[in-house]
């Protein structure tokens, strides 16, 4: 959903393509979609940047990468669609930090949450490491509490749901311990 909440974006996996939606405000129905942006590879999530500037689209397995897209904050429209960050294995999830300058992205096949700084100019992710988190088992999706101190990522194989803390200097994932439960291969995850 754009920032404004007048556009969604759909992600469709088997077509390689992201979708933009006109959300109508009254009764939330989708309209007008039509691809928008380019250069996906079996696209698996998105997200937006905070200030609703950018788009990252995970491309998983064979494409191991991220999509940065620019966004028009008027139409909804992506462009200048470009790869960014590495370290990357059949990323499955992404989610940033509630400030932006952290991107996390949960790698299925690596086992792990990847980590990268996000420039605050460009929006180019770099600087991708393990992000620390533990305990992961077949990790697909991510999100950071809205204050920014917990970041939680599903267990797609573990059927679990680790709640990890934050650290708000470097944006490190610590402490991750199982939270919840009766869950069965979870995938996504997202606060209101």
């Amino acid at each position: 959903m754009s920032a404004n909440g007048n556009y969604a974006y759909v992600v469709s996996h088997g077509a390689s393509t992201v979708s933009l939606c006109s959300v109508n405000s009254t009764t939330g129905a989708l309209s007008g979609c039509a691809a928008t942006g380019s250069g996906f590879n079996n696209p698996q999530g998105i997200t937006l940047s905070p200030n609703g500037s950018y788009a990252y689209v995970v491309n998983s397995t064979p494409a191991n990468s991220v999509t940065q897209c620019s966004v028009n904050t008027a139409t909804g429209a992506l462009s200048g669609c470009v790869p960014t960050g590495s370290l990357f294995n059949n990323p499955q999830g992404i989610t940033l930090s509630p400030s932006g300058n952290y991107a996390y992205v949960a790698n299925y096949t690596g086992g792990n949450v990847i980590q990268c700084g996000v420039d605050a100019g460009t929006g180019a992710l770099s600087s991708c490491a393990d992000s620390g988190a533990t305990s992961l088992s077949g990790p697909w999706g991510a999100a950071v509490s809205a204050n920014g101190s917990y970041a939680y990522v599903t267990n797609f194989s573990g059927s679990t749901v680790n709640q990890c803390s934050v650290n708000a200097t470097t944006g490190a994932l610590s402490s991750c311990t199982n939270v919840g439960g009766g869950f069965s291969s979870p995938a996504g995850i997202l606060f209101n």
